[in-house]
């Protein structure tokens, strides 16, 4: 960065400041300790395409400066900074909202960059104290006037689930954990189980709530039974209603029954979220997974409903092995997070 007269001047093409003795800076993206607020991108870049600079090369100096023109104006992309495209083939996008602009110098930036919007002179101007919490009062600010722009609600069948789910979703997607809340059972006294949480997606439904919603229940056979009641109920389009994904592992898994130690498939039938700790966390130390019990039939469903063995056992395995791979992220590709990852992929599309 360089300076010239005082004034600030691009740099490289990454970044525009004022001198240093004068910046405060805001950092965007999720929030982090100290309430610092940390970039994390996807590789895709929506933004920049949709402002019609998809064969601009992003680098370039031109490229931020005519995407910051496109921003003010409406306008397509000037000639100097287009592609090889002809004009009239690309799409305007009027820009009305400035944290479009922003995402465009997120895609610019490298993408191990922070970025960083210099907010010194709205606060030398008198808008905000030199101390105040300006990112959580935007964030507060478009919450409240559009409670869709909240964090998503997952909802499970129980405690168990939601506590597991969220710190899966810490380690695995970090970046994407402030986007989305977990009931809270122990705060709301909720109870559990999948007849309980059809009655909360009811209630919801029936309340009129606006907040995007994602129900999530078991993949087995008391689940699919409770379901049954929401068959002849319309829900509102921000209610999702999902189940833990079938995976090849559990299609030919150890189950105990009358008959004695078997091998069958358990989706659909016994798949709670303990099946999908990973192979790790299931094995014992002979290397034998942890076998399903069947509990009972249900006459309603034509089929047993089945419970692995030792769930308290298995959780506490669970939460060693994630903070295990919290303190030291690079063991988190030496264990087995295939389960959850197939879930939380499954979350992150409910609505797409």
């Amino acid at each position: 960065m360089t300076f010239s007269d005082g004034q600030p001047t691009w740099n490289s093409g990454r970044v525009w400041r004022e001198p240093p003795e004068r910046q405060r800076h805001l950092k965007f993206g999720r929030r982090g300790r100290e309430g610092r607020r940390h970039i994390q991108r996807d590789p895709g870049r929506d933004a920049w395409n949709h402002l019609g600079m998809s064969g601009v090369d992003p680098g370039s100096k031109s490229a931020l400066r005519s995407a910051q023109i496109l921003m003010r104006s409406g306008k397509s992309v000037p000639d100097c900074a287009a592609s090889s495209e002809p004009h009239g083939s690309r799409t305007p996008f009027t820009a009305t909202d400035v944290r479009l602009f922003l995402r465009v110098a997120c895609e610019v930036a490298p993408r191990c960059e922070l970025v960083i919007q210099d907010v010194t002179n709205v606060i030398n101007a008198g808008y905000y104290a030199e101390d105040e919490p300006i990112c959580e009062r935007a964030v507060r600010i478009l919450t409240d006037r559009h409670p869709e722009n909240s964090s998503r609600i997952i909802l499970t069948e129980g405690s168990s689930d939601s506590e597991i789910l969220a710190k899966a979703m810490e380690i695995l997607y970090p970046h994407l954990s402030g986007y989305y809340s977990f009931l809270d059972f122990e705060g709301s006294k909720s109870q559990g189980g999948a007849g309980h949480l059809v009655a909360i997606v009811k209630a919801f439904a029936a309340a009129g709530i606006s907040n995007r919603m994602i129900a999530v229940f078991d993949n087995d056979t008391a689940a699919a039974e409770s379901l049954r009641s929401l068959d002849h109920v319309k829900l509102p389009s921000n209610i999702s209603i999902q189940r833990y994904p079938d995976l090849e592992e559990l299609s030919n898994y150890p189950t105990l029954g009358p008959a004695g130690l078997v091998h069958l498939d358990v989706n659909g039938l016994a798949a709670s979220i303990e099946l999908y700790l990973g192979d790790d966390i299931l094995k014992d130390p002979s290397g034998t997974f942890t076998p399903v019990q069947w509990k009972g039939y249900s006459e309603s469903m034509k089929r047993y409903q089945g419970e692995v063995m030792h769930k308290t056992r298995l959780k506490h395995a669970f939460f060693e092995k994630a903070a295990i791979c919290k303190a030291d992220p690079a063991r988190v590709n030496l264990s087995d997070w295939r389960g959850l990852d197939a879930i939380l992929r499954q979350i992150f599309s409910a609505f797409d």
